[in-house]
């Protein structure tokens, strides 16, 4: 399957793109607007690429430079995962 079929396979397609930006606002609606971002993610058949590829893009850039829900997770969410895996790779090494 090519990268441009891939991509038209997310479950995210067609809807509002502006709730996948809301996860730093504390509105009641930016709230239950990132929680249904999530759920479309959490559904959606190309969700461990869409992460693999913003773990990717973002590289080691700060949690304040990740902006938006991408493969499920929040800016934050991961960049607290790209800090657990750096350190099972530090821990692996030193092994």
């Amino acid at each position: 399957m090519s990268t441009e079929t891939k991509w038209q396979l997310a479950a995210c397609i067609g809807e509002n793109p502006e709730l996948w930006f809301k996860e730093r606002s504390r509105t009641v609606d930016a709230v239950a607007d990132t929680r249904y971002a999530k759920d479309v993610c959490h559904n959606c058949l190309i969700r461990s690429e869409c992460l693999d590829d913003a773990m990717r893009v973002e590289g080691r850039i700060g949690p304040d430079s990740r902006f938006g829900i991408r493969g499920g997770l929040t800016g934050y969410e991961r960049a607290n995962l790209r800090r657990r895996l750096v350190a099972m790779q530090l821990k692996a090494k030193a092994a």
